[in-house]
């Protein structure tokens, strides 16, 4: 089973999404990484989860109101809080591991968005464009038929829903909450076709459940101790 670092590596301290936070989670020999991707006012795609960057660094600065100079000069101990989705490409592709690119709901244009995940991706084939938002996929194959997507969906989507919506976008897999899988696992008969990773395991016990299931990958805030746990748990077995 693939171990996929959220948001790089979160789980050791680091801040989340940022190169610091990749460059632990390549260090314990994640599969990949995922990580949150919006867009700046001058069209530059870098990482970061919330609208704001107040929660991660304390400054009340709206990522997609503000150009990327703006947004590179907000650090946290002494790293950038949402460093661009191209140096974050490069070090994974460098490392020759999985990248999942989140991109987040948007007040830009769907082509906007896509425009600039593709720009900062190039054309590192080990990536996989993720999204909640079915209009960002759907634009995502339409300009990049041959990219990799995924349909993020939540706790309250049910397995079949998810696959099939993610069918009708054309995505090659889906991203559902660790819950669903969990409570809904005969659904996932329906999923033949789609590779399933998971999201966010954060116990073992979810992990191990997930073991049993056709599930390609966990996305998990601490990779290195999911990963010695999942080989504890094959040997044991």
């Amino acid at each position: 089973m693939e171990v996929i670092g959220h948001r790089g590596c979160v789980g050791r301290g680091h801040v989340e999404n940022s190169t610091r936070a990749v460059v632990e989670a390549l260090r314990t020999r994640a599969t990949g990484v995922e990580v949150d991707v919006r867009v700046t006012l001058d069209g530059i795609a870098v990482c970061c989860h919330d609208p704001t960057l107040w929660r991660v660094a304390g400054v009340p600065l709206f990522v997609e109101r503000s150009r990327s100079e703006a947004v590179a000069e907000v650090r946290v101990a002494g790293v950038r809080s949402a460093p661009p989705l191209a140096q974050i490409a490069t070090m994974v592709s460098a490392a020759r591991r999985l990248l999942i690119a989140e991109l987040k709901p948007s007040s830009h244009p769907a082509p906007v968005v896509v425009a600039a995940a593709l720009a900062a991706l190039g054309d590192y084939p080990n990536a996989v464009i993720s999204s909640f938002d079915p209009r960002l996929l759907a634009e995502v194959h339409r300009v990049a038929p041959n990219r990799n997507t995924a349909l993020v969906t939540g706790r309250a989507v049910a397995i079949h829903d998810a696959v099939l919506a993610a069918r009708a976008l054309r995505c090659t897999e889906i991203h559902p909450h660790v819950a669903r899988l969990t409570e809904q696992a005969d659904s996932l008969s329906a999923s033949a076709g789609l590779r399933v990773v998971a999201w966010t395991v954060r116990t073992l016990t979810e992990a191990e459940r997930l073991l049993e299931l056709p599930v390609a990958g966990v996305i998990c805030d601490e990779p290195r101790l999911m990963r010695s746990a999942l080989a504890r748990r094959r040997q044991a077995a």
